[in-house]
């Protein structure tokens, strides 16, 4: 950076619903860009409490070195429309709330189950003094698929996930952004986005999706959660007239490097050791 030029500042942005009924790592994740973060905002579904604004909080209260300057942690939310069933457009809508409620000016969005490296700190806070044509930033979101060591090359894809505030928003099932200027591509494959909503126990996991599914489909066409076969999950539903088909053995790929610190010791409460603790 310039000597005397100003230092831009970031937002992260989560939302989260039952947290702490469906074990979503989300304190993890929000350990894992507490370094790069200047303010964290998350919205938490009241509508369905669980004691995760609770527990979030405490969390904040809490936070020991090395963040003596810790950034200020917003703590927002609505009860979420679980009836919308409009292709899932309800998380998009409650991400779009948490943008608003941002201050800073670049926002960094990740989803309850998603992690930074901290190898890629340093790279996101160089993301910051992008040329001001650039309004947004694609991250590379590696999706692993059962196992902290195997990822699906078929989900894994870069995703626009950082943005100067106000210039982009939340579109679809929230997974993507759009941004309304030029997009900073990702450059060999970083900054990188560790997606691990399909690494957990697979009753959790099964719980996740056919809770999810509700903003799909109607109630009557689901049928009730049940462990999540990770042969049978080509794509994902529990809609009774959708029949999975099986997943192509090809989009599996093993990954060699290693997971950020905070999700190391989330892995391990499932009976994962990562690929660096075992040479």
């Amino acid at each position: 950076r310039e000597a005397g030029r100003e230092m831009s500042t970031l937002s992260v942005v989560t939302i989260v619903s039952q947290a702490v009924a469906l074990k979503y790592p989300i304190i993890r994740v929000l350990e894992s860009v507490l370094p790069t973060a200047d303010e964290i905002v998350v919205n938490v579904d009241l509508g369905r409490p669980d004691g995760t604004s609770e527990m979030l909080r405490a969390w904040e209260e809490n936070l020991e070195k090395p963040y003596l300057l810790k950034p200020p942690v917003i703590l927002m939310g609505v009860p979420w429309n679980w009836e919308a069933r409009d292709a899932g457009q309800e998380l998009a809508r409650q991400t779009n709330l948490a943008f608003e409620a941002c201050t800073k000016d670049w926002i960094l969005y990740l989803q309850a189950d998603e992690a930074v490296h901290e190898d890629d700190h340093e790279d996101i806070r160089w993301l910051l003094d992008l040329p001001a044509e650039f309004t947004g930033a694609q991250f590379m979101r590696l999706y692993f698929f059962g196992s902290p060591k195997v990822l699906r090359k078929d989900w894994t894809q870069p995703l626009v996930r950082m943005f100067r505030r106000g210039r982009a928003r939340s579109v679809g099932d929230a997974m993507n952004c759009e941004a309304d200027g030029l997009v900073w591509p990702h450059s060999d494959g970083t900054p990188r986005l560790f997606h691990y909503s399909r690494v957990a126990d697979p009753g959790v996991i099964g719980q996740r999706i056919r809770n999810l599914d509700g903003l799909f489909h109607p109630e009557e066409n689901l049928a009730p959660a049940r462990l999540y076969d990770f042969g049978l999950r080509a794509f994902d539903t529990h809609a009774t007239t959708e029949h999975p088909a099986a997943v192509d053995p090809s989009v599996l790929e093993r990954f060699e490097g290693t997971h950020p610190a905070p999700m190391r010791r989330w892995l391990a409460e499932y009976g994962h050791q990562s690929t660096e603790e075992r040479k």
